[in-house]
């Protein structure tokens, strides 16, 4: 019982800390920038990153996240079909500082 309580509150508590947003995938972009690298997701729908006049409307996902390929192919199957997305995003800059870090993805 006190497992499933810890559970519940560390799910309550992480999606909390995320914003959904639901669209389409505008542009994708596979980056390497000083030896770290990543893939850019652009959306219209996706206000400007941590509200800066220079944020682009995009999430970052690292090259090295456990979940960086599978994200990948659902972005791309998302653009190919014209299908919308949801995304989960952390309301941070901290894997790039002019884009959203991305909490999860999902195809529509």
């Amino acid at each position: 019982m006190r497992k499933l309580a810890l559970m519940l509150l560390l799910m309550v508590s992480t999606s909390a800390n995320a914003t959904v947003v639901v669209g389409k995938v505008k542009d994708i972009k596979v980056f390497e920038i000083d030896n770290v690298n990543g893939t850019f997701v652009y959306m219209d729908e996706l206000p400007a990153a941590c509200g800066l006049s220079n944020g682009h409307k995009r999430f970052v996902i690292k090259g090295d996240h456990p979940s960086h390929d599978p994200v990948l192919s659902i972005v791309i199957a998302a653009k190919m079909s014209g299908s919308d997305i949801r995304v989960n995003y952390k309301e941070t800059c901290n894997d790039n500082s002019i884009s959203w870090d991305l909490f999860d993805v999902t195809l529509k």
